[in-house]
């Protein structure tokens, strides 16, 4: 998803900031993304949601007990 940055009334022909965003669904709910900073439509900046995942690409860093895996 994307949102279209600047103002609509500027006639200067710079090109329009373009800033990506993620939001959520699972089973057609919207997930709270709190965690990234998301507003109240539910989206976060693309850039502040990988960011938060950090943790979960690096395998929690090692610490499983955090998840409560029992390997069963």
């Amino acid at each position: 998803m994307t949102r279209h940055g600047g103002d609509e009334d500027d006639d200067d022909d710079e090109e329009e900031e373009k800033e990506e965003y993620v939001r959520v669904f699972v089973n057609d709910a919207r997930q709270p993304l709190h965690f990234c900073g998301a507003g109240g439509d539910g989206m976060c900046k693309l850039e502040e949601f990988v960011r938060s995942q950090e943790y979960a690409k690096n395998d929690g860093f090692g610490d499983f007990a955090a998840c409560a895996y029992t390997g069963r």
